[in-house]
């Protein structure tokens, strides 16, 4: 979604999922519902990507919490790179899924562990906006509520 410009400059975009915090809540709670129904059907693969996502989503929930609503769009565009990286993931290996899985109609084997290693995670978790620009996006909540307590004094 694009967010106020100025004359001249590009159009700020971002995640709907951030358009507020009460979307972005739905979306995850949406999104953990929706795997936990479903993951059995899928790839390991797809399965490992979807739990990376559930791990970046968590991470994000919790740097975010105290996040006031009118600051996810902005928020947003800093993590929008995320978003399209994470989409791009998952598309690569569901369809990976559908062309080779699905066709012959295999069941993956359920024993196989279904998360990537601990590192794994860590590693790419550090790679994504929310960590590594986390100054910048507390900084965004700091400003503001400075703000409203100097005009409030």
């Amino acid at each position: 979604m694009p967010l106020d410009n100025k004359e001249g400059e590009e159009i700020a975009r971002y995640p709907a999922v951030m358009q507020s915090k009460e979307a972005f809540q739905q979306f995850v709670a949406d999104s953990m519902d929706l795997f936990g129904k479903h993951s059995t059907w899928l790839s390991i693969e797809v399965t490992r990507e979807l739990n990376y996502l559930q791990d970046y989503l968590v991470t994000v929930y919790k740097n975010l919490q105290h996040v006031p609503t009118e600051h996810y769009p902005e928020i947003g565009e800093i993590l929008r790179q995320d978003f399209v990286d994470l989409s791009s993931q998952i598309e690569k290996r569901a369809f990976k899924f559908f062309q080779k899985d699905l066709p012959r109609l295999r069941l993956n084997d359920l024993t196989k562990w279904h998360k990537y290693p601990i590192n794994t995670t860590q590693k790419r978790l550090k790679e994504t906006a929310i960590l590594k620009r986390q100054n910048e996006i507390h900084a965004i909540y700091v400003l503001v509520h400075k703000l409203s307590d100097d005009i409030s004094s």
